[in-house]
């Protein structure tokens, strides 16, 4: 790792460069993987921009078998091979008690499937049509070795923004915020033990989107209350679904 920081008239850039021996259950040769981490911090720290990356820096596996549930590393279960990058960027402002925060992040694979892994997602991972239709030539057809499609190229992309509001009081501060985030990957599928995602894979297009509007109340610095609710919107067989979660939590800050 290189990494550092440089002062300049309005505000400080931070830096990081790093490589390692990759990610996967499996290191190939001629893999050199770098990742790059960027942010500038303006105004006293009113305003953040950031933006970070990585690379495999050639082919790579997954760390995990089809079944063993989802992976660590950015390499699903299925996939023979993947050559994949990640690039995410940030945003953060503040205006006295109200902070907006952006980001957005895509990751792009050039991948193989694994014929065998494939076969066993078919017949025993619950699909759905539009995965069937994406995993096989012929969804109609024979579940075969013939019949599977190597090709697993795919994009993931994400982003949320928030903007949440800081109120002190006697007893303590209150910190009411809303949120919305988006998730998009058509390669995923429903079942978290065969490495899914419960939501986006059990939707027909892999996509989902997730309103949230919550209170997070601090009686004081070291602990924090949290309460919020969200709607999830998704479609499944054609159809707009929809439903809401709500969740509590509590948090206890050491070291203040």
């Amino acid at each position: 790792m290189v990494y550092g920081r440089a002062n300049f008239a309005k505000g400080v850039l931070n830096y990081s460069i790093t490589t390692d021996n990759g990610e996967g259950k499996d290191i190939f040769k001629n893999a050199y993987p770098v990742g790059v981490d960027l942010n500038c911090v303006l105004a006293s720290g009113k305003a953040t921009v950031g933006f970070s990356g990585y690379n495999s820096g050639g082919w790579t596996n997954s760390d995990v078998s089809v079944g063993d549930g989802s992976p660590k590393s950015g390499v699903l279960p299925w996939m023979e091979r993947d050559h994949f990058s990640v690039m995410n960027g940030y945003v953060e402002g503040k205006l006295d008690r109200l902070t907006l925060q952006f980001e957005v992040a895509t990751a792009d694979h050039k991948a193989i499937r694994n014929v065998d892994d494939v076969l066993n997602l078919v017949e025993n991972a619950g699909l759905n049509d539009a995965q069937r239709a994406r995993f096989l030539i012929d969804p109609a057809g024979a579940v075969d070795a013939a019949n599977v499609n190597l090709n697993g190229d795919y994009q993931i992309q994400t982003w949320y923004m928030r903007a949440g509001y800081s109120i002190e009081s006697r007893l303590g501060e209150f910190g009411p915020y809303v949120q919305w985030d988006y998730y998009s990957n058509p390669e995923t599928v429903n079942k978290k033990s065969f490495g899914g995602d419960a939501e986006a894979g059990d939707s027909d297009d892999g996509k989902f989107n997730k309103s949230t509007v919550g209170l997070v109340y601090r009686p004081v610095p070291e602990v924090a209350f949290k309460f919020d609710g969200s709607q999830h919107y998704y479609k499944y067989h054609g159809e707009d679904v929809n439903y809401t979660e709500l969740r509590f939590d509590v948090s206890y800050t050491f070291g203040l």
